[in-house]
C-alpha cells in the first residue's frame, strides 16, 4: 500500500521531498503538468476529474 499523506504537513514534505528525486530537465514538464492538473480539478467542481 502507498505510503499517503496524513495531514497538509506531511504532504507538503512529501511533495517536497519528491522534487528532490526528479531530474532539473524534467521540472518544466512536471510544472506544467501540474497546472493542468489543478486546473481540471476546480473544473470537476467535486465530480469525476477530466484530465
Amino acid at each position: 500500500s502507498p505510503d499517503l499523506p496524513t495531514s497538509i504537513e506531511d504532504l507538503k514534505i512529501k511533495v517536497k521531498a519528491a522534487w528532490y528525486l526528479i531530474p532539473p530537465k524534467c521540472y518544466h514538464k512536471l510544472s506544467n503538468s501540474m497546472i493542468r492538473q489543478v486546473k481540471a480539478c476546480y473544473s470537476a467542481d467535486g465530480g469525476p476529474i477530466d484530465f
